[in-house]
């Protein structure tokens, strides 16, 4: 891939993680949510945060199999997950992959490397 279009793959990805977090931080609980969104919060924590936990835990994934992803990306994408294991309907999505994000996501996240060492 072209070094010109490598770098808009990482900057799409980068505002396409932030407008995810940004949805999940306002919608995901409606309780939170302003009087007039109270509706679009039901419908989006009902319907698109399962839908878009795939794209997201792809990324994720991606990174589990040793493929760059920014330490931002990063960051926002194990947000979005956390936010979703507070929700009965993004859990239920969430369940069977939590081996996964505990050994493939969360702990190599931990853990110290040896450059985190040096």
């Amino acid at each position: 891939m072209p070094i010109c279009h490598h770098y808009l793959y990482l900057q799409l990805k980068k505002w396409a993680a932030r407008i995810v977090s940004q949805f999940i931080q306002r919608y995901g609980s409606p309780r939170y949510a302003d009087q007039a969104n109270q509706q679009f919060a039901q419908f989006f924590r009902s319907h698109t945060a399962a839908q878009l936990l795939a794209p997201v835990m792809n990324t994720l994934a991606s990174k589990a199999k040793g493929r760059f992803l920014t330490d931002e990306v990063h960051r926002m994408c194990i947000g979005y997950v956390s936010s979703c294991v507070e929700m009965s309907p993004t859990y239920k999505v969430l369940k069977p992959h939590l081996d996964f994000i505990v050994t493939g996501i969360v702990f190599p996240t931990l853990c110290l490397t040896p450059e985190d060492i040096r």
